[in-house]
């Protein structure tokens, strides 16, 4: 039996005996042509399947990273709006510090103020002690003299009622 890929050939046949082994020839040269190319395009498509599945596959690892990184966002908005009220808590506790520290502060002032009278008048005390010192020191030497006038009188007056009842 001749191989399915040798051309038959026939010593004593016809033409048309021939001819027909020639057109299955030709047939079986277009059927396995078209076998190769299946099997090339059976290759291919096996090719481009398993490049579908790593390219699924990478997908869907893109698809749960932007899944976690979705959640990762919500969770930090989450955070954020719980901590919208801290914030308003934080923000209501320093107005209150800044109005007592304005509060403070003109206290402060006033204080100051005050302070600043009250040495004014400190000082004007001093001026009239120191006024009041020098006229006392004045009024004592005024004493002085007066005492001894007066112990001079004295002593006159002694001397003289001493030559009187002499």
């Amino acid at each position: 039996m001749p191989s399915s890929l040798e051309p038959v050939t026939l010593a004593n046949g016809s033409s048309a005996q021939r001819d027909i082994i020639a057109d299955l020839q030709r047939q079986q040269k277009d059927i396995e042509q078209s076998l190769v190319t299946a099997r090339s395009r059976v290759e291919a498509c096996k090719q481009a399947s398993a490049q579908h599945v790593r390219t699924e596959k990478d997908l869907q690892i893109q698809m749960q990273r932007m899944e976690d990184h979705a959640e990762g966002l919500r969770d930090a908005l989450d955070k954020e709006n719980a901590e919208d009220g801290r914030i308003d808590a934080l923000l209501a506790a320093l107005k209150e510090a800044e109005d007592e520290k304005q509060l403070n502060e003109g206290s402060y002032k006033d204080s100051e103020a005050a302070m600043k009278a009250t040495l004014q008048t400190l000082k004007e005390i001093r001026r009239e002690l120191s006024a009041k010192d020098s006229e006392l020191g004045t009024l004592r030497e005024k004493l002085q003299v007066a005492e001894s006038e007066q112990n001079l009188v004295k002593t006159k007056q002694t001397k003289i009622l001493d030559e009187k009842n002499e």
